[in-house]
């Protein structure tokens, strides 16, 4: 009996283990795997967390994509799951000048839209309104 009872303890506490929680790397890695396949994933906090918007890109979304208020000009951080370059655009329409736009490469993401290195430098958390897609 005694060792019935030891094992069913091993067993709900390696079955519990899972429950507590991801580290916050796994949780980014989750992230990633939750965009799905030619998804654009926007999220509303830094590193991958809280509300997301999946936008899948298909030839009817070609190429511009004003945001809807659910997400527009909250986005902190993204992923690009796409074959193509996607410009993140602080207005809609994705009009406006083109160093006031983030570019985000295939295949990449970004886990805080306020630090950027590059040609594109500055804040573009909170400022994404509209997306468009090029080769």
């Amino acid at each position: 009996m005694k060792r019935t009872l030891a094992i069913s303890a091993s067993v709900l506490t390696l079955s519990t283990a899972g429950l507590v929680g991801l580290s916050p790397t796994a949780q980014a890695a989750d992230s990633k795997a939750r965009c799905g396949a030619n998804q654009i994933c926007l999220y509303e906090g830094y590193n991958f967390e809280r509300g997301v918007y999946r936008h899948t890109h298909d030839s009817s979304s070609w190429p511009d994509v004003n945001l809807p208020s659910s997400i527009n000009n909250k986005a902190t951080s993204m992923v690009n799951n796409t074959e193509y370059t996607v410009t993140l655009a602080p207005d809609r329409g994705c009009r406006g000048d083109v160093l006031d736009k983030y570019e985000a490469k295939p295949k990449s993401r970004d886990g805080n839209l306020r630090e950027n290195s590059g040609p594109n430098k500055g804040n573009f958390s909170n400022r994404v309104s509209c997306i468009t897609f090029s080769r």
